[in-house]
């Protein structure tokens, strides 16, 4: 990883010199950490190569994060298990609400449906009285 966001472009010209940089990925290349007892590399070639944090913070993860924060991944969103009681009581509650907006909607429905065939029959109305004045 360290090696692929450090690769410099050819003709451009940069403000520091890349031959520290280079350096350290040919030794992190050649770096063979010692193994321990169950065949587990101690350090990986990264930590070994860069040494010691500067600054008490951890290398390439930014000024606000520290140790701490690395170490300390827990999660902290608990699981909600809810009873088989509280279940239904949500359930039932969310069936009323259903429910009602249900019975809003039909009653405006049929609202519009009466205002409609009260149009309808003026129209009708007015359509009578024209054809009643138009000579045949």
């Amino acid at each position: 990883m360290y090696e692929v966001t450090r690769k410099r472009t050819e003709g451009r010209q940069y403000k520091s010199s890349y031959e520290d940089t280079a350096t350290k990925i040919i030794e992190m290349k050649n770096y063979e950490a010692e193994n321990n007892e169950e065949g587990e590399a101690a350090i990986d070639g990264y930590a070994a190569i860069m040494s010691k944090e500067k600054s008490g913070g951890p290398i390439m993860c930014g000024r606000g994060v520290t140790k701490k924060d690395l170490v300390n991944t827990k999660e902290t969103v608990q699981s909600y298990v809810m009873t088989s009681n509280d279940m239904e009581t949500v359930m039932s509650t969310l069936r009323k609400e259903i429910e009602e907006k249900n019975e809003k909607k039909d009653a405006e429905l049929e609202q519009m449906r009466k205002e409609r065939e009260v149009e309808k029959q003026k129209m009708d109305l007015i359509l009578a009285k024209l054809s009643a004045m138009i000579p045949n």
